[in-house]
């Protein structure tokens, strides 16, 4: 875990989150209010996001302005507490504004979390669009604005991602099957496991992913751009064909596993013809590293293995199968496979 940016004098202590989303209605509190909610399961929600507040600070203030199915303007207030019943100073009444608007205050994070979070607005606004990356994909992501109420700086996330993210992104068709993909390959800075990845999409929704490890060679660890600065890649796979296979749990698509007799697209066409795209779109990145591991594997033949002279010669191509960065004796083991 990465600790905050240390240039910037005090740490984050609160966090207010304001929206006009439908709010805090009866039905949408009752489900806050159920432990093991499963109502927004269908779009990726697990029902635990609320106790993870609890567990980095010390309670949850909610005001939510809202119009009920009677349509009545109602304004609902209550805290969330690590207590016996967990919701405490409740209340409901008629709302003299008109006007749908929710404010979240997480209050007084605690002081072992504290440490771990970025302070200056820039870094915490890079985080959001990092953590919300497939939302800003896929087009799903609302309008953000991230404000500094100590030095009122005020920044977009939207036009972060635009001008961070998509100004250096790629797309590209892929036909695999007589079906036919859009790719958008990214560079990001941090990703959830700092693994490069593949995403593949349904309905602008990520179902599946899959790492690129063993798909395109050359490629362990972060990458470095043209200003040295570390990245890892993203591919975003979408297409009417994944729209119409994802299952109705959106966990997967029915396409073959393997090849099969009837020839239709399978599923390993699809991911190794989207990570060679992926190559493609990474060779400027990867020959670095190809040219650092095959100048280290001819010293080391050179110098340690010289019984390895007739693969440098005559088996060149296996030198890309070869991860980098390998022990010696790691080496000597690839080698001989």
């Amino acid at each position: 875990m990465q600790r905050f940016d240390d240039s910037v004098a005090y740490p984050v202590k609160s966090f207010t989150i304001k929206d006009n989303g439908v709010g805090f209605t009866d039905s949408n509190y009752a489900s806050f209010s159920i432990a093991d909610s499963r109502r927004k399961v269908d779009i990726g929600g697990k029902g635990v996001g609320r106790f993870l507040w609890l567990k980095a600070f010390d309670m949850a203030e909610v005001d939510s302005t809202f119009r009920d199915e009677n349509d009545q303007w109602k304004h609902r207030h209550f805290e969330f507490r690590l207590t016996p019943t967990g919701i405490e100073n409740a209340s409901l009444e008629n709302s003299e504004e008109e006007i749908r608007s929710t404010v979240v205050k997480l209050l007084n994070l605690r002081p072992a979390f504290q440490k771990y979070v970025p302070r200056s607005a820039q870094a915490i606004a890079n985080r959001i669009v990092e953590h919300c990356l497939e939302h800003f994909v896929l087009g799903l992501a609302p309008q953000m604005t991230l404000i500094d109420n100590e030095t009122a700086e005020k920044i977009d996330i939207g036009e972060l991602y635009r001008a961070g993210v998509k100004a250096q992104a790629q797309s590209k068709l892929v036909e695999v099957g007589g079906h036919k993909f859009n790719l958008h390959n990214l560079r990001v800075r941090l990703t959830q496991d700092n693994a490069h990845r593949l995403y593949f999409c349904a309905n602008k929704r990520a179902v599946v992913s899959e790492k690129l490890d063993g798909h395109v060679a050359n490629i362990m660890g972060s990458l470095r751009d043209e200003e040295g600065k570390a990245f890892f890649y993203a591919g975003y796979v979408s297409g009417e064909y994944l729209d119409e296979m994802v299952n109705t749990e959106r966990t997967g698509f029915a396409l073959p596993a393997e090849d099969s007799i009837f020839g239709e697209l399978t599923w390993q066409n699809l991911v190794n013809q989207s990570a060679m795209c992926a190559s493609e779109f990474l060779d400027p990145y990867t020959r670095v590293v190809k040219q650092s591991k095959e100048e280290r594997i001819r010293n080391f033949v050179q110098n340690k293995a010289p019984h390895y002279r007739p693969l440098l010669k005559h088996k060149t191509a296996v030198l890309d199968a070869i991860p980098p960065n390998l022990s010696d004796q790691k080496l000597s083991w690839n080698c001989t496979d």
